[in-house]
């Protein structure tokens, strides 16, 4: 007998025979055999000793006192339908035979018995159980197998589904059924396009016959995104993961599907979200920015490149690869930036001045952030850019009316002052007329005649110039109290002679000149024809000229004022030339233009802004002559027409 240690251990025999030589010959040979042996001559002993166990072979003869040795049989295969019974008994009878192999005997032996044929039935019932064995175990095997396949399926969270070739679904598990609300009972034998919304089934007839046809599954292996169709009709976005298998029953497909509807619903929350941020980048008035430590741009918004003046932020991001040096007036202030992101992680509302694509400088206010990683190292900064040139320049317009404004308040104050304090000059000089006429007549009655009358004549002279001098600052007065009232005195054209009105402004002038050893003179005027002016204004632009002239003007020097018709031109030119101290081409240059600078102690250069707007107000014209060491010309020229 094979008694390896992988063979089953020999079973115990039980003799049920009613011969005790036959039961003690028998019961030798098996022990020798190693078997375990039990011995029993009645058949309901037998049968006892069945119902009780532990027994693995039973030989049985027909021939029993008690009962009929197939009605043990019989018997024996009620108790245990598997357990082998060999029958061995005297009779030759044919029927017995076929009746026993009927019940269920294992084989079927005569007495007396063959140690060979017995050894060899013993062997097949050997062979036998090792056989049930080892297909107990398989089956075993698969029945765990399968029930761990169950097991896993059906409490995986991912609906499963197997299908056969054509589709046909087989297997069902309970996530598909919570998944598309159908019972494992309302879908197991119905085809797969069941699950599908109508515009997926023709494709998927498409792919069952190619794959039929040729073996080729496009899908096979991989995870795709579809839609599922539930019940009640609704679908619902799915991932869907395909194989295939192979059995002797023929090719099954197996379907991992998992409802991925929230992570939709997520995806499509984040795209919202992040369109939502890119709409408030690309249209934020602001310039958005993001960039490196070391200043260059990661990213930049529409805003933040037209308020640079680029055409594009590609074009921004490309150019600029050194924010410092490239896009900052003063790269310190930059400098600066970075400080205060590294010491404190943000900068808010900080100002400075940045340089444009086409060199114009804006002033902006930026405020930033430091981005760190999970180190805590700063991986870029980002913020916003407010363009405040603007505003700034509002701003300083508002202090220049600020000024302004005090300044004509000023001047209101100060001309209601001095016309007040004209009257009582005007007044005066009227005493003071009456007083020098009764010390001259008393100087006269005492025979003083000659002397009296040079004193007169000066005392007359002076008078008068003060007069007219007065009354000229009251005028000048009563224009800067308009001014401060918002109302703009217009030119008041009138026939003029500007002899007379040279005339005027030389007498005015006379004193300081003297004082200063400068002649004045005027050479042809008088033959100057009339014309269309304001002589107020006039007198004010000759006199701001020659009152500039005669400082300028070494001890015997001189000052003249000469006039001429140009005919071809239709206009009077006046030329006020002086053998003073010249000037240098700058200050020639910018004598009559917002740019002048006086030369004189104390002065504004008012005094040429004044000419100028005379002159303009004339429609006329400037032009400055001079040389260092030798002198100055100036030739205002004015229209002969009427200056309307």
């Amino acid at each position: 007998m094979d008694t390896s240690p992988f063979s089953p251990p020999l079973p115990s025999v039980l003799i049920v025979d009613d011969e005790p030589d036959i039961c003690m010959a028998l019961g030798d040979f098996l022990k020798h055999a190693g078997y375990a042996v039990r011995t029993v001559h009645a058949g309901r002993d037998a049968l006892r000793e069945v119902e009780g166990g532990q027994i693995g072979v039973v030989i049985l003869d027909l021939g029993l006192p008690d009962m009929s040795g197939l009605d043990v049989l019989r018997g024996v295969k009620q108790l245990d339908s598997l357990l082998p019974v060999i029958v061995l008994t005297a009779s030759t009878q044919e029927s017995h035979t076929v009746e026993a192999l009927q019940c269920g005997a294992f084989t079927y032996l005569t007495k007396p018995y063959n140690s060979y044929e017995l050894r060899f039935a013993l062997r097949q019932i050997s062979d036998a159980q090792k056989l049930a064995s080892k297909v107990a175990r398989v089956e075993g095997d698969l029945s765990a197998s399968e029930e761990r396949f169950r097991t896993v399926v059906g409490t995986t969270p991912d609906a499963v589904v197997l299908a056969d070739r054509k589709g046909t679904i087989l297997l069902w598990n309970q996530a598909a059924a919570r998944l598309f609300g159908y019972t494992e009972h309302e879908v197991i034998g119905r085809p797969l396009t069941l699950l599908m919304p109508h515009r997926y089934r023709e494709a998927h007839q498409m792919g069952m016959a190619r794959l039929g046809e040729t073996g080729e599954a496009r899908v096979m292996g991989k995870t795709v995104e579809l839609h599922g169709l539930r019940k009640d009709g609704t679908e619902f976005p799915l991932e869907l993961s395909l194989g295939i298998g192979k059995t002797p029953e023929g090719i099954f497909y197996s379907g991992t599907i998992r409802d991925i509807t929230k992570r939709k619903q997520s995806e499509e929350a984040q795209r919202q979200a992040e369109a939502r941020y890119q709409s408030v980048v690309e249209n934020a008035v602001e310039g958005i920015f993001q960039t490196t430590p070391d200043g260059r741009f990661l990213m930049a918004n529409p805003s933040l490149a037209q308020m640079l003046h680029y055409d594009s932020p590609e074009a921004l991001v490309s150019t600029i690869k050194d924010i410092g040096r490239q896009l900052y007036v003063d790269p310190r202030k930059r400098e600066e930036v970075r400080t205060l992101l590294s010491q404190y992680g943000v900068v808010r509302a900080f100002e400075t001045e940045l340089i444009c694509r086409d060199g114009d400088v804006i002033s902006v206010s930026v405020t930033a952030r430091a981005v760190r990683d999970q180190q805590g190292i700063v991986v870029h900064y980002e913020g916003t850019v407010q363009d405040i040139s603007e505003r700034k320049r509002l701003a300083a317009d508002l202090l220049e009316e600020i000024k302004v404004a005090e300044v004509t308040r000023a001047l209101g104050d100060i001309g209601h002052d001095v016309k007040n304090m004209l009257m009582p000059v005007l007044s005066g000089v009227d005493l003071l007329r009456e007083e020098v006429q009764e010390i001259l007549g008393r100087l006269a009655a005492r025979g003083e005649a000659t002397q009296v009358e040079a004193s007169r004549k000066v005392s007359d002279e002076l008078i008068e110039m003060i007069v007219n001098n007065t009354r000229r600052i009251q005028d000048r007065v009563r224009e800067l109290a308009d001014a401060v009232k918002g109302v703009t005195t217009a030119p008041e054209f009138k026939p003029c002679r500007v002899s007379t009105c040279v005339d005027d402004v030389i007498t005015s002038l006379h004193r300081f000149a003297a004082e200063k050893s400068v002649a004045l003179y005027a050479q042809g005027l008088e033959s100057l024809p009339v014309i269309q002016a304001d002589e107020r204004r006039l007198f004010n632009a000759f006199y701001n000229v020659i009152d500039n002239a005669i400082p300028e003007v070494p001890p015997g020097g001189s000052v003249t004022v000469r006039g001429q018709v140009d005919v071809g031109a239709n206009a009077l030119v006046i030329s006020i030339a002086d053998t003073g101290k010249g000037m240098p081409p700058d200050v020639r240059d910018a004598l009559f233009t917002t740019q002048v600078v006086s030369r004189k102690v104390g002065g504004t250069g008012l005094g040429t802004k004044i000419v100028k707007d005379v002159v303009s107000a004339h429609k006329g014209s400037i032009t400055v002559e001079s040389e260092v060491g030798v002198g100055t010309t100036i030739h205002i020229r004015l229209p002969l027409n009427s200056g309307r």
